[in-house]
């Protein structure tokens, strides 16, 4: 956005661009496989009055709403709709303090054991994300290993120039592979096949660090394993 000034009645067009840009970049991650991955929250230093100003827009306030977005969160309102019958100083009376929110996303999404130290400060996190959801568990969650009906094999491990796969399963197939980095960031592997059971990957050029290669079947399995690549 060019401007995010709402004192001269630009507050609605400001907020249908903010609506649009979430929602293109939450329908990218939907496409790229990574929602569930990622939480945005908007921010803003200060809040605005309810009531108009002469130039039809909105003054300083003391209080505004805070939008949180993503697969892992809540889809219902927290708090009650704000009364404009009952205001402060032509202020919405504030329910909850912005650093419940930072609070809610340090602790229950990336699971920081304290986050009051970085707060400088007691806030009881807001119940903002589903119990199940956490950017740990999203990550992890990615890879589901079915060693019972399908065993895989690599090796050298760790990698240093080619990586070879081995599936010990006849007639099993890799229909699609990935590296999937611990920092989150997941590429998509160009597989050469050796024999009947057997396919090679070159990782010169594959950052040295540690990952989780993730293979998919022709037989509807998906198949984790820890990898290292070390140059």
């Amino acid at each position: 956005m060019v401007s995010s000034d709402t004192s001269t009645g630009t507050h609605a067009n400001l907020l249908k661009n903010l609506s649009d840009s979430i929602k293109i970049f939450t329908d990218d991650l939907s496409k790229m496989g990574v929602a569930e991955r990622v939480v945005g929250m908007t921010f803003s230093e200060f809040g605005r009055r309810a009531k108009s100003n002469a130039s039809l827009g909105t003054d300083h306030g003391t209080s505004a709403p805070m939008f949180v977005f993503g697969a892992g969160i809540k889809t219902s309102m927290i708090g009650k709709n704000p009364n404009l019958l009952d205001l402060e100083n032509n202020n919405l009376k504030m329910q909850h303090d912005f650093r419940q929110v930072y609070a809610a996303i340090l602790a229950d999404w990336l699971m920081i054991p304290n986050p009051n130290t970085v707060l400088l400060g007691t806030y009881a996190p807001v119940p903002i994300f589903r119990t199940s959801n956490t950017a740990r568990q999203a990550v992890e969650e990615r890879i589901v290993v079915n060693h019972s009906e399908m065993d895989l094999q690599t090796f050298p491990n760790p990698a240093n120039d080619y990586l070879t796969i081995k599936l010990d399963e006849p007639n099993a197939e890799i229909k699609q592979g990935f590296l999937v980095h611990t920092n989150g960031y997941q590429s998509e592997l160009k597989l050469h096949r050796i024999n009947n059971e057997s396919w090679e990957i070159d990782v010169k050029s594959v950052q040295t660090g540690d990952y989780q290669l993730r293979i998919m079947t022709n037989t509807g399995k998906v198949l984790g394993k820890k990898l290292i690549i070390k140059h």
